[in-house]
């Protein structure tokens, strides 16, 4: 009898450890996915996207193959919160963060910075016709018709600003979302002539170099 006691002591402190150790673990867990998640699409959030951009670019340099960092902002969208309220302007967000998981690559990565603007990131492009097929399911997948619980249904576009890397020396991840975010500001404030919903950042430089200098002087009103 005493044997047995002893036995159901030493099992059941046993049992009290591992349920201490299981609560850690779902704690630790709990905790990890409130540091680095969204709460309302589950995408990673900017702390995870900034140390998940430092590993692409190292991988980058080191494979010899461009990374590009694309900043998506969502056209449309507030007219969805005030007409249908910001419960449906959630479930617009949720769904198209489960969409945009679905249509990347697994070499591809997405996070949520907040209100309706995303960052993805493309890996191992080796030109351009390789980020135009990955950007070109992306929108895609936005501007879906997207369902909504009272009924409704809702459609987007999306305006999206590319920067490439390596772009110049000594980039840094901050840089490179600053210089990404400039190219978003280009395409949202040429929505109305644009080509395609994306800009490369550099891009206008590059076209004012590639005009005449009669035409520069006409864009300047030096002439008339």
């Amino acid at each position: 009898q005493q044997l047995l006691t002893q036995l159901a002591t030493s099992l059941g402190l046993a049992l009290a450890q591992w349920r201490q150790h299981c609560a850690f673990v779902e704690a630790e867990a709990a905790i990890h996915q409130m540091a680095f998640y969204d709460d309302l699409t589950g995408l990673p959030n900017r702390r995870l996207l900034e140390n998940q951009l430092e590993q692409d670019m190292a991988r980058s340099t080191r494979h010899g193959k461009l990374l590009a960092v694309c900043m998506l902002d969502l056209d449309g969208f507030k007219p969805i919160n005030d007409g249908y309220g910001h419960d449906a302007g959630d479930e617009v967000l949720a769904a198209l963060g489960q969409r945009l998981r679905a249509v990347l690559r697994k070499s591809d990565f997405v996070a949520r910075l907040g209100g309706d603007e995303f960052v993805l990131l493309v890996e191992d492009i080796t030109d351009l016709d390789d980020l135009t097929r990955v950007l070109d399911k992306a929108l895609k997948a936005i501007t879906a018709p997207i369902p909504l619980s009272n009924g409704a249904a809702v459609r987007l576009q999306a305006s999206i600003g590319v920067c490439l890397h390596p772009f110049g020396e000594e980039e840094t991840g901050d840089q490179l979302l600053r210089c990404a975010d400039q190219a978003l500001y280009e395409s949202k404030a040429h929505k109305a002539d644009r080509d395609r919903p994306w800009v490369f950042f550099g891009e206008e430089k590059a076209r004012e170099r590639q005009r005449s200098p009669a035409q520069r002087l006409l864009n300047e009103g030096a002439l008339e």
